[in-house]
C-alpha cells in the first residue's frame, strides 16, 4: 500500500467517527470588514428564527467557550451572529435541512504546515456535551459523501459586487481576523487570486492543494472541475471525466468513489512530475450501464489506481505530466520539488 493511500485512508477514518444521525441526499451547492478591498425525520420543525439566532464569539478552537455552543437541529439555515455585525451568518445548506443532532461549534480549521496558507476552512464541531472540553472528542458534521460539512476560506472573501455574500460572511472574516487566524495581507492575497474567476464561485467546486486530499467523483461525470491551490495562486481547470471516454464521450460505469492524488513511482513515469489518481472509498456500488461493455474504462475498484486500456501500451493507469501544457494546472501538488 502506498504512503499516500494510508494518509489518505486515515484522513477518511477520520471523517467517518460514527454518528447519531442519517442525513438527508445532499444538495450539490460544496475577509475582514474592510472597505473596498483595502485590507430520518422529513419533517422539518417549524421554529422561530428570531428567538434562536445564535451569537458567537471566536472560530478559534481553543478559546471556544459555552455560549458559542450551537444547535441547528433539522433547521434549514443557521443563524449565527458574530460581535458588532449587524448582518447574520446563514451557513451553507446541508439538504433540505441539517440533521437531528446537529449540535455543537463553529470553527476554523487551518491549513496544516506545508498547505497554502488559503487552504484554511470553516467547519462544524458535533460534540456530545455542553463545553468546549468535548470539543476534542468530538467529530466533524459530515455531508453524505464522507466529506466534511465545510466553507473554505475563498470562498468567505469580500465581493463587493454580489453584496448578499458581502452580509453573510461579513461575521465570520471579522472573528477570523479578531482570533489572528488570517490576517488581513491573506485575505488581500485570497481576493487577487479570485479576480480571474468571478463567475466561478470556488464555494461550489473542490479545491485541490496536496497529494492525499480526498474529493468526490461520480463515475458518470463527463467532465471533472476543480479549482488547483498553490501557495499564492488559483487555476481553474476542468479535465476530462475520470470514467469518460475521450472521444464519445461514454460514461459506462454508474457509482461514486472518494478520491486523491498521489505522486507517481510507477518505472514507465521515472523522470518526470507525474500525478495518478487512487480510488481510496467506494460510496455506491459500481454497476456497469452496458451489461457486454468491452471499452477502454476498466471497472473502478476500491483501493487500486484508475486505469484505462491505451491503444499503444495497453493497460495503464490514467496519468498527469504536470509538465506537460494539458496538466500543468497540476504543477502545485509538486510543490516540494520545485
Amino acid at each position: 500500500m502506498s504512503a499516500t493511500l494510508a494518509v489518505a485512508r486515515r484522513s477518511y477514518s477520520r471523517l467517518c467517527c460514527p454518528s447519531p444521525f442519517h442525513p438527508m441526499q445532499l444538495r450539490h451547492i460544496l475577509p475582514p470588514v474592510l472597505s473596498a478591498r483595502t485590507y430520518s425525520s422529513d419533517v422539518v420543525v417549524k421554529r422561530d428564527y428570531q428567538k434562536e439566532r445564535f451569537r458567537i464569539h471566536t472560530l478559534h478552537p481553543s478559546r471556544l467557550r459555552s455560549s458559542d455552543l450551537i444547535d441547528v437541529s433539522l433547521k434549514t439555515r443557521m443563524r449565527v451572529y458574530g460581535p458588532g455585525c449587524e448582518y447574520p451568518f446563514t451557513g451553507l445548506p446541508y439538504g433540505h435541512h441539517f440533521p437531528q443532532g446537529t449540535r455543537g461549534f463553529l470553527y476554523y480549521n487551518s491549513p496544516k504546515a506545508g498547505d497554502p496558507p488559503a487552504a484554511g476552512e470553516l467547519r462544524f464541531r458535533l460534540i456530545s456535551g455542553n463545553t468546549p472540553a468535548s470539543f476534542v472528542q468530538g467529530s466533524d458534521l459530515q455531508f453524505p459523501n464522507g466529506l466534511p460539512w465545510c466553507i473554505p476560506l475563498l470562498a468567505m472573501i469580500d465581493k463587493l459586487e454580489n453584496i448578499r455574500e458581502h452580509r453573510n460572511y461579513q461575521s465570520m472574516r471579522q472573528l477570523l481576523l479578531d482570533d489572528g487566524l488570517v490576517t488581513p495581507a491573506l485575505l488581500e492575497t485570497c481576493a487577487a487570486m479570485l479576480d480571474a474567476y468571478k463567475y466561478r464561485s470556488p464555494s461550489s467546486r473542490r479545491i485541490i492543494h496536496s497529494f492525499g486530499q480526498l474529493f468526490h467523483i461520480s463515475f458518470d461525470m463527463v467532465s471533472f472541475p476543480f479549482f488547483a491551490l498553490s501557495m499564492n495562486q488559483l487555476r481553474y481547470a476542468a479535465y476530462h471525466g475520470i470514467y469518460c471516454e475521450y472521444d464519445s464521450r461514454l460514461t459506462p460505469y454508474l457509482g461514486s468513489a472518494l478520491c486523491c492524488f498521489e505522486r507517481s513511482n510507477l518505472p514507465q513515469h521515472k523522470g518526470t512530475r507525474t500525478a495518478v489518481i487512487r480510488i481510496v472509498k467506494i460510496l455506491s456500488p459500481v454497476t456497469c450501464r452496458y451489461p457486454n461493455y468491452n471499452g477502454p474504462l476498466t471497472l473502478p475498484v476500491e483501493g487500486e489506481l484508475v486505469q484505462r486500456n491505451y491503444h499503444r501500451t495497453g493497460l495503464q493507469p490514467r496519468s498527469f505530466n504536470v509538465d506537460s501544457i494539458r496538466y500543468m494546472g497540476l504543477r502545485m501538488l509538486f510543490r516540494d520539488e520545485s
